[in-house]
């Protein structure tokens, strides 16, 4: 009885203290940037970096939350240097769409090579990740993408290097 009379004052106790307004704490609109408040990144459109995507779920019958409850866990980005040019360059993961490669240009400017690289993934959902390392020990940096579900044995240990 003790305990649980604790356990109900200290629940109580913690609702009611985070639910009042704190005037002290000064709140900072995100696009804010003065010298006493700089900001540590600074956001690039996508005209100016040539880096275009969107991980765009589309629900249904199947894909829906009560179904699949990862479904907004969202896709995944490697970062590496791919091509041996000493640029990081970027790839994205789209869940139930193309995956995207962009080699890095310098200067905050990508191209984008999916195409070229023949690297869009496998059709269909459902892509979860990638990462970078030299799986298969050549000296040079591969990318592994990660899915979910079932597929032909003959895809199973697809990767792209």
């Amino acid at each position: 009885m003790i305990k649980t009379s604790i356990a109900l004052i200290s629940a109580l106790f913690l609702l009611l203290h985070g639910c009042k307004d704190n005037p002290e704490k000064e709140v900072m609109d995100i696009a804010e940037n003065t010298d006493e408040h700089p900001t540590l990144f600074t956001l690039l459109s996508k005209e100016k970096t040539n880096v275009d995507f969107e991980n765009t779920l589309k629900e249904g019958l199947n894909a829906n939350v009560l179904v699949y409850e990862y479904l907004y866990n969202g896709g995944g980005v490697a970062t590496g240097d791919f091509n041996d040019d000493g640029l990081q360059d970027l790839y994205f993961t789209s869940n139930m769409g193309n995956n995207k490669f962009y080699l890095n240009k310098g200067n905050f400017k990508f191209q984008d090579v999916t195409n070229i690289a023949k690297v869009t993934g496998r059709k269909g959902p459902w892509k979860t990740g990638v990462s970078s390392v030299d799986i298969n020990g050549d000296g040079r940096l591969d990318f592994i993408c990660v899915i979910q579900g079932r597929c032909p044995k003959t895809k199973e240990r697809t990767s792209f290097s």
